[in-house]
């Protein structure tokens, strides 16, 4: 097959694409091109009438399934497609599915690097961001996310439960339950009991670090 030889409609008919398989063979068949639209600039547009891209497919506002995005893939059982679209013209997706429902999506399957906000991504996943942080955010429906942050000044911290956790500073140094450490190790907020035995009735079972409050105020290791 080479070129379209010609593309008409009769009266009554769907629109006729002719293929020329090295004339004189030639083939016809009835297209249904209604909503196919190739502008002067070259660019083709599905949907609409004035696309912007070399291939434009113009849909209608929908979240996953509800039919209105563009489907990539066979329809049937134990079949596999992608599907893609927005909502609201404020947010797109991409969404794997299988004959069951939602399923599996992968990116570089064969390897390779992937970048968010960034052209040359460093590593596997590599986030990038033209303000002063960049975040990484895990969330459970039920539960606080876990949220990995890199901020300007070299702090990285991760938060759960609402508040920062822990942070490693620009020098090296970590904070547990401060985002400002001041030594190697720096940890606040240790509960306090006098000795070993109040430590174990307060709960804290073998490993756990307390302070006792005296002057001066060790820190201890319930045992």
């Amino acid at each position: 097959m080479s070129i379209v030889h010609s593309i008409s409609k009769s009266a009554g008919e769907k629109l006729r694409a002719i293929l020329d398989w090295n004339a004189p063979h030639a083939v016809t068949l009835p297209l249904d091109l209604s909503g196919l639209y190739i502008a002067v600039a070259g660019n083709v547009g599905i949907g609409t009438t004035s696309p912007m891209r070399p291939l434009q497919v113009l849909g209608t506002s929908g979240a996953p399934g509800a039919g209105t995005g563009t489907w990539t893939g066979p329809d049937g059982a134990g079949k596999s497609s992608v599907e893609m679209g927005y909502v609201n013209n404020n947010r797109g997706w991409i969404q794997g599915w299988t004959a069951s429902g939602a399923g599996t999506l992968t990116l570089n399957e064969l390897g390779g690097n992937v970048g968010i906000g960034t052209t040359s991504p460093a590593s596997q996943l590599h986030v990038n961001t033209s303000g002063n942080e960049a975040t990484i955010r895990l969330t459970a429906q039920t539960s606080w996310p876990l949220i990995f942050n890199q901020s300007s000044g070299s702090l990285f911290t991760i938060s759960n439960g609402g508040a920062q956790r822990l942070a490693i500073d620009g020098n090296g140094n970590v904070g547990i339950g401060t985002t400002s450490p001041t030594s190697k190790l720096q940890v606040v907020g240790l509960p306090v009991y006098a000795n070993n035995a109040a430590a174990v009735a307060g709960g804290l079972t073998a490993g756990a670090f307390y302070r006792t409050g005296a002057d001066p105020d060790p820190v201890c290791v319930v045992h």
